[in-house]
């Protein structure tokens, strides 16, 4: 049983492997985009070397597509920057990507600009150790004429070489997070951030950001809620607002939370009464979770069931699961002798049906949740610690608790890619 589980499980991880090389979505794909009239207006893109390309020409894209005259300013005739690729696992970057100069940053004015624009990527650190003085020059001048100050991902640390944004609301890249904080800003983790005619946006919401400049130049007096209403349906619309939580705090979950939120589970409305072949076991008290931990890493290790992973990196992505306040782990019950895969993965399909339920009202509740499903090769270690029974088979691992920060949301791929109506 053991080896069938072993072979079932590393033909899962060669699977997910050969998928991880497929084409990924990664970046923003709105389902409409609005269609506005910028004849007649115009923005400056400041750009310094190394910048992001897509926050450079996709972006200006858009906004040219909307009529817009976009000029870029910087210090030499021509600037390099980078392009990433998406590798299966994380992002490679290149210096492979050049834009031409329309106005030397030592030039430029801002006069004739409705928008000054900032791109990520490194561009904006070469530009504050470099042209500070031109830069501090530029964003002076916008603020005068109250012309908006538009900056995405690493883009808002351009505005650290003036001294007028200290307080202000902003989003901003991750790896500048910490100095925009020190330098006195009030860091909002959302994809686009609106502060009178201060627009911060983050990668790769690269046409949430484009669109939130282009409506804030005709319309300064509207508000995010007022670019991006809610729809009529409210529980789509907080579907829609569910974040994966970045960490968890200390702050113990009730065993009454936990109830509630499996009840919820529950009573998912399309499980047959007699089907309900689930067990469920929260587990709380740390030092349970420790012998867990320590037995699932065991049975990894002994059994080879990530290959291409070193055993830190192994501990550091199980860690992310079992170091939590709860460890909620979904089971079902098998009958004796029990071999049909259809009726295995009838009975697999109900409890993920409830997990599902489970995970957004556990949300709703405002926890946090991770959860992983396909997990019967750690069947075994689990069933040893909890001794929970030789019919019981596991089906997911959820991590529940409070959460210390929320991710972005992720980038889907729309609507029409994925759903045909006949």
């Amino acid at each position: 049983m053991k080896n069938k589980i072993t072979t079932f499980l590393i033909a899962v991880l060669i699977a997910g492997q050969a998928l991880a090389t497929a084409p990924e979505i990664w970046m923003e794909q709105r389902e409409s985009m609005p269609d506005y009239d910028l004849r007649q207006k115009n923005i400056l893109m400041v750009v310094g070397y190394d910048y992001d390309h897509h926050e450079v020409f996709d972006i200006r894209e858009i906004w040219e597509s909307w009529g817009a005259t976009v000029h870029v300013a910087a210090a030499e005739a021509r600037t390099e920057g980078h392009t990433i690729a998406f590798n299966g696992h994380w992002f490679d970057s290149e210096i492979n990507s050049e834009i031409d100069t329309d106005v030397l940053l030592s030039d430029a004015s801002m006069n004739d600009y409705d928008v000054l624009y900032f791109p990520g990527g490194k561009g904006p650190e070469h530009l504050v150790n470099d042209h500070s003085d031109e830069l501090y020059r530029l964003i002076d001048e916008a603020l005068a004429k109250h012309a908006i100050i538009g900056a995405i991902c690493g883009g808002p640390f351009a505005l650290t070489a003036h001294n007028s944004f200290e307080g202000m609301k902003m989003t901003v890249s991750p790896s500048k997070k910490e100095e925009m904080i020190a330098y006195g800003i009030q860091y909002v983790n959302e994809p686009v951030v609106l502060t009178n005619r201060l627009v911060t946006g983050n990668w790769p919401f690269f046409e949430t950001f484009a669109i939130a400049v282009a409506h804030n130049i005709l319309h300064p007096n509207d508000q995010l809620a007022d670019i991006f209403p809610e729809s009529d349906c409210y529980l789509c619309d907080y579907v829609h607002s569910q974040r994966q939580p970045q960490g968890f705090t200390n702050k113990p979950v009730s065993e009454e939370t936990i109830r509630q939120i499996v009840s919820s589970g529950l009573a998912v409305p399309w499980v047959r009464f007699m089907h309900q072949n689930w067990h469920f076991v929260a587990v709380s008290c740390p030092e349970k979770r420790a012998v867990l931990k320590e037995t699932v890493f065991g049975h990894i290790e002994e059994n080879n069931l990530h290959p291409n992973a070193s055993p830190e990196q192994v501990r550091s992505y199980w860690n992310n699961m079992l170091d939590n306040p709860v460890l909620l782990l979904g089971f079902y019950r098998a009958a004796p002798g029990e071999e049909n895969p259809s009726v295995t993965r009838f009975l697999e399909t109900n409890l993920i049906a409830a997990g599902t339920q489970i995970n957004l009202v556990a949300s709703y509740k405002g926890l946090g949740a991770q959860w992983i499903t396909a997990l019967p090769a750690l069947t075994d270690p689990v069933i040893e610690v909890l001794e929970t029974g030789e019919d019981m088979h596991l089906v997911f691992a959820m991590a529940l608790g409070h959460p210390q920060a929320y991710a972005l949301p992720h980038v889907r791929k729309r609507l029409n890619q994925v759903l045909d109506v006949f």
